[in-house]
């Protein structure tokens, strides 16, 4: 058949189809129904012509497939029967449905590039603000750097653990790499060569975040607090503690009353390209003035429900409400005129879920070009790309298990990151 399969035997995220003729990769087979820590395959046959593949998954997360004999169609990716000892009937399962557009599109959708894979579920991506270049990390262990244009794999670089977070600098000459034990490791991006680590104590790194003129990374991990360290002296300079917000009132009278200890930070960015720094946490999100380091209760002109979009865009974007209460919509939101500047992608809560077995929900996420003309929007598996000059809607397309979006720094690629092991352009 000239078709080979390759399975990975400790913690598997999937199971590759290969092409020995061309040499290319297809598209995986199991997709959610393997992706959990411990997953393990105890027979796999083809049948005949190629058609169906006979397996037994252990761990997995579908519980019609997990430790039972199934039969899989190649063509769908999906199991249509489970083969059980005991009966003398094979257990039909569901066709899944397929997943469609509900938009009509004039022109045709996208062709991705190959995917830039690992051998195992990346755990992050990074774009370089400056060159074209793309960094992914994985479970596996690896640090690849990328051409997305070219399609290319420019450097592969082997970490002593995995890495968790990756950030570059405003100017992209430093490429800061925290890792799943609390080290951060830095390069100088030109000639890849690498400074003296810095071990923070934080535990797993969850996101790292420059200050403008490289000198001061802002580092999350474990800890209930964000650390400010000098690079160069390798000091702690500022410990910020993200705490949650809750009202406490007496009569009509009400104040924002602070948690007494700190919440674990996930997500550091800087809003706009000024001096404010925002940390998230799973309760919201809290924005600091990196030069005096004070908090900032919410810069005004800014919605509710909000996401930066980057270095130097002076837009942010967020959801806002429909005559129907039980839709909602992207926008893009101007802090500077208090009002919504493009108005996107209509949606639902059931938009953002997917069925692959088990409902996954994927949510919503955003990305415009740094030069402002194009807009990306994921709702669910749903990616469309937008022209922000006469807001309207140029492409749409379906990703399998998307996760977040970026664009290139001179606007001509986007970046889709997947929940498995792939990045596509």
């Amino acid at each position: 058949l000239n078709i080979l399969f390759a399975i990975q035997s400790d913690h598997l995220s999937t199971l590759q189809i290969w092409d020995l003729s061309t040499g290319t990769m297809l598209p995986d087979l199991c997709g959610h129904d393997c992706r959990q820590m411990g997953t393990r395959v105890g027979l796999l046959k083809w049948s005949p012509a190629g058609a169906k593949v006979v397996m037994v998954l252990q761990g997995g997360l579908n519980p019609e497939v997990d430790g039972k004999v199934s039969v899989w169609d190649v063509s769908s990716h999906a199991p249509e029967l489970v083969l059980d000892p005991g009966r003398s009937q094979a257990k039909v399962l569901a066709k899944r449905p397929v997943s469609q557009d509900p938009v009509p599109v004039a022109s045709p959708a996208p062709t991705a590039a190959p995917a830039f894979v690992h051998t195992m579920a990346v755990r992050a991506v990074a774009i370089s603000p400056r060159a074209n270049q793309l960094v992914t990390t994985s479970d596996d262990g690896f640090l690849k750097i990328w051409d997305p244009g070219q399609g290319m794999l420019l450097r592969q670089l082997k970490l002593p653990v995995p890495a968790s977070a990756l950030a570059f600098s405003s100017d992209g000459v430093i490429l800061a790499v925290g890792t799943t034990q609390g080290e951060i490791r830095l390069w100088e991006t030109h000639s890849w060569r690498e400074f003296a680590p810095y071990t923070s104590g934080e535990g797993q790194i969850n996101a790292l975040q420059f200050l403008p003129g490289n000198r001061f990374l802002v580092i999350a991990g474990e800890q209930p607090h964000v650390s400010v360290v000098d690079l160069v002296s390798r000091t702690v300079v500022k410990e910020l503690v993200h705490s949650s917000r809750s009202l406490a009132c007496a009569g009509k009278a009400c104040v924002k009353k602070g948690a007494g200890q700190g919440e674990i930070v996930e997500g550091l960015s800087f809003l706009d390209g000024t001096a404010w720094l925002m940390t998230i946490s799973r309760a919201g999100r809290l924005v600091w003035d990196s030069e005096s380091w004070r908090e900032v209760e919410k810069p005004a002109g800014i919605p509710e429900v909000w996401s930066g979009l980057g270095w130097n865009q002076p837009l942010v974007w967020t959801t806002t409400r429909t005559r129907d209460p039980k839709s909602m919509t992207l926008a893009i939101w101007d802090p500077k005129h208090n009002a919504v500047w493009a108005s996107l992608d209509t949606f639902t809560n059931r938009d953002t879920e997917i069925d692959h077995g088990p409902p996954i929900g994927l949510g919503t996420t955003m990305a415009v070009d740094p030069q402002q003309r194009w807009a990306a929007t994921r709702v669910g598996e749903r990616i469309s790309i937008w022209d922000l000059s006469a807001r309207t809607k140029r492409k749409t397309f379906h990703v399998r298990t998307p996760s977040h979006l970026y664009w290139t720094s001179d606007g001509k690629h986007l970046i889709v990151s997947t929940v498995s092991r792939k990045i596509l352009v």
